[in-house]
């Protein structure tokens, strides 16, 4: 079955969080991240939102093909920055390797670590969101944060409309390769790339079409959007879990915050002769 970021109910403490707490915890989060270009600090923020993951009991096989797609995102972007751009972390870098053009330095191998880890380390807390909240619960935090219903509803219907789109996409992909498509052939200019393609996305369009359409007809019959204000079934309150949760991502954001002022005021380096001497030359040689 195709990968999809959907809803996985649970028991645990972080599933009956709030939304509104998760959604506090994934701005704090970033907004921790953001401030700091600290190759420590942010490999701990890393390790916290990991931390959430475990208490939330996600399994590894619902997180590998997003985290192995970013790894190698990263990686390629890390490759790029440091052949082609030595300088970006200091005027006066260590050289490691040159080759012509190409030459890579250590404090751009640094810089590039860092950048990395800042995605990184807001990967699980976004992953944790997506996996951890229902949608519908969603939609009515949402109202009560003063968003109008219907853009709150449009948000349940997007969190919700995606794992199916990736499902189907899996679906007419194998269909097609059942009749014999050859829709990975490598070869072919630009026109026979779309031929591949639209054997699928032809079919797609077609299906969320449809699906719209059924959803709509079923929002009118229901009145939906006859009244500019509307309860709800289910209700949402703050529990003490939740003010913990919000009280510790503050200090956390408070914490970063002054060690950016005082302590860590701008990129980490590491002491090039320390890594040289420990690192480089036992692994690579002198």
């Amino acid at each position: 079955m195709a990968f999809a970021f959907k809803y996985i109910k649970g028991d645990t403490v972080i599933h009956k969080l709030d939304p509104r707490t998760k959604l506090a915890m994934v701005f704090l989060h970033i907004v921790a991240v953001l401030l700091i270009w600290d190759l420590r600090i942010l490999s701990i923020l890393f390790i916290l939102g990991l931390s959430w993951l475990v208490i939330a009991k996600i399994d590894w096989k619902n997180l590998k093909k997003p985290f192995v797609a970013l790894l190698l995102l990263l990686l390629f972007v890390t490759v790029l920055t440091n052949m082609f751009y030595p300088t970006i972390a200091t005027e006066s870098p260590h050289i490691l390797y040159s080759w012509g053009p190409i030459v890579i330095a250590y404090e751009s191998i640094i810089y590039s670590f860092t950048v990395s880890m800042r995605y990184l380390a807001i990967f699980p807390i976004a992953t944790l969101f997506i996996l951890t909240t229902d949608p519908s619960k969603l939609t009515i935090s949402l109202s009560k944060l003063k968003i109008p219903y219907k853009l709150a509803f449009s948000v349940n219907i997007a969190l919700r409309y995606l794992p199916t789109l990736l499902v189907d996409y899996e679906m007419i992909t194998n269909a097609q390769k059942a009749r014999g498509f050859e829709l990975e052939k490598p070869t072919g200019g630009f026109i026979a790339k779309i031929k591949r393609v639209a054997p699928i996305m032809v079919p797609m369009l077609i299906l969320s079409i449809k699906r719209a359409e059924q959803i709509a007809d079923a929002m009118d019959l229901r009145g939906f959007g006859a009244h500019k204000k509307r309860t709800w079934y289910h209700d949402t309150k703050l529990q003490h879990n939740d003010y913990i949760m919000i009280g510790f991502y503050l200090f956390v954001v408070l914490a970063i915050l002054y060690l950016k002022l005082y302590i860590f005021t701008g990129l980490w380096i590491p002491p090039f002769d320390l890594v040289k001497q420990y690192l480089w030359v036992p692994l690579f040689g002198g």
